[in-house]
């Protein structure tokens, strides 16, 4: 059995043990959002695509004609979830009053164009009435525009990328060390 053979074999068999890294959570960040009545909301919030969780948030809701400045952050008692939205991402940031824990006194569903992933990107609002801030939903305004941003995660090589790359440099290393030195011949 020869040493490329073996050394193969062992890099197919890192390949199959190795078990993918996971990313960490990405801050994403609120950009050119504006609402149907000229309100804008700028902020950022934390989410892990791996677990699903929303983990900070700070998103500020201003300028509106319909509702009063707000900010949704996680301080008090205030909550925000993720939930599938079809092939598209949904977070709901929810205020309830502290008087009144089982009142929610203000919403904002965030709908996203698709999923938000750990590689981040650029992915935009849905601007079809379902990304909407509201009071109780009584009085509400609808998103128009904007997007979501996010810087990709710092690229964490997975385990069978380490295996590969050790692998390799062993392979060129006993490659090289195996070779027979030329000889050279005066004639």
């Amino acid at each position: 059995m020869t040493v490329m053979t073996r050394v193969l074999g062992a890099a197919a068999l890192a390949m199959a043990a190795a078990a993918p890294a996971l990313a960490s959570p990405l801050v994403w960040t609120l950009t050119d959002v504006h609402f149907d009545d000229d309100a804008t909301a700028s902020g950022t919030f934390t989410y892990d695509a791996d677990t699903g969780l929303i983990s900070d948030w700070s998103i500020t809701i201003s300028g509106s004609s319909v509702l009063p400045d707000f900010t949704y952050t996680k301080d008090g008692i205030q909550d925000a979830e993720e939930f599938p939205y079809g092939v598209a991402g949904f977070a709901l940031f929810s205020f309830t009053d502290s008087a009144d824990p089982f009142s929610t006194d203000r919403f904002f569903n965030l709908v996203t164009v698709r999923a938000l992933s750990d590689s981040g990107g650029i992915v935009a609002l849905v601007a079809d009435g379902s990304s909407v801030d509201c009071d109780n939903c009584g009085n509400y305004h609808t998103v128009d525009r904007g997007s979501v941003v996010a810087l990709g995660s710092s690229p964490t090589p997975e385990p069978a990328t380490w295996a590969l790359t050790i692998l390799g440099f062993g392979a060129i290393g006993s490659t090289l060390r195996m070779r027979r030195p030329a000889r050279v011949v005066f004639g």
